[in-house]
């Protein structure tokens, strides 16, 4: 990730790695990021291992639940 700070303390970012973009994506969707949220709080760790972790199982969980019939289609 390349970023650069305001004067205002926010970061802009201005270029991300593959890896970078897939984490967005796990993110976006402000269904997922509601869920992941709630996976971090009932973990309480808040570092950016343990938020892609979440995510990931977030993601993981849907595609199950896709599979197994209990998504919404």
């Amino acid at each position: 990730m390349e970023g650069r700070k305001q004067s205002s303390g926010m970061m802009i970012i201005l270029d991300l790695t593959p890896k970078g973009h897939q984490f967005i994506a796990q993110i976006r969707d402000s269904g997922q990021w509601k869920k992941v949220k709630n996976g971090l709080d009932a973990v309480r760790n808040y570092s950016l291992a343990a938020i892609s972790a979440v995510a990931e199982g977030v993601t993981s969980a849907g595609i199950s639940a896709y599979f197994s019939g209990k998504a919404n289609h």
